[in-house]
């Protein structure tokens, strides 16, 4: 059984299964296995497919105060891996626009 967990609650998801949506402007945009997504991202979809990702099991939610395997803490915020050699800071949502190096990663969770 998918975990439940309140939308205030949730710290984001990781892609278990490869997926695509389609945007409100046309464009696609391809999900794959070990991606990590904010909550801001999963929250932005509709509570009924949200709810079929986790059910049907493409996405795998968690709540804020999940720390994973990848996850290396510094303070309140963590260093997450979401491909090769390429990094997000969470706190409590995805902190940098675009993922970055391991270096730029640390640096700026230390802020």
């Amino acid at each position: 059984m998918p975990l439940e967990i309140a939308d205030k609650d949730l710290g984001g998801a990781r892609v278990r299964l490869t997926f695509q949506t389609i945007q409100k402007n046309g464009s696609t945009r391809r999900f794959k296995p070990n991606e990590q997504l904010s909550a801001e991202d999963v929250l932005a979809w509709p509570m009924a497919n949200r709810r079929a990702l986790v059910s049907a099991g493409y996405i795998e939610i968690y709540p804020r105060q999940f720390v994973g395997r990848q996850a290396i803490q510094k303070g309140d915020r963590f260093v997450v891996q979401v491909r090769k050699d390429q990094y997000n800071v969470i706190e409590g949502r995805r902190i940098n626009d675009q993922p970055l190096s391991r270096e730029d990663a640390e640096e700026l969770a230390k802020k």
